[in-house]
């Protein structure tokens, strides 16, 4: 995600996320497949499925995000004021985006 790339480049943040590689690995249906055919399931059937959340405010987005995607980065970081210094940097990073990507949409391609 972009949004936390921005925050690990701000200087005040730089030196807790020097050598950290981004946690994720979003596997393609062929290779979960694969694992799942690895350690022993057969008859396997895997697919991507679209869908999506709607969190409806700031806090609820927050409380998802500290929990599920910021966790491995704020483990990184050594206590509860700089955690929470980032967290809400973030959460205005993906505000300032949000209100970027739509503003274009309101006004055409």
């Amino acid at each position: 995600m972009i949004h936390e790339r921005n925050c690990w480049d701000l200087n005040e943040f730089r030196e807790y996320f020097r050598n950290m590689n981004s946690p994720w690995y979003f596997a393609k249906p062929a290779d979960t497949r694969k694992l799942l055919e690895k350690i022993g399931y057969i008859n396997t059937k895997v697919h991507l499925h679209n869908d999506h959340v709607i969190l409806t405010n700031r806090e609820i987005y927050s409380r998802f995000v500290k929990t599920v995607i910021m966790k491995p980065f704020l483990q990184h970081l050594p206590d509860d004021k700089i955690r929470n210094r980032y967290l809400e940097l973030f959460l205005d990073e993906v505000k300032r985006v949000v209100l970027v990507i739509t503003n274009l949409k309101c006004f055409g391609p």
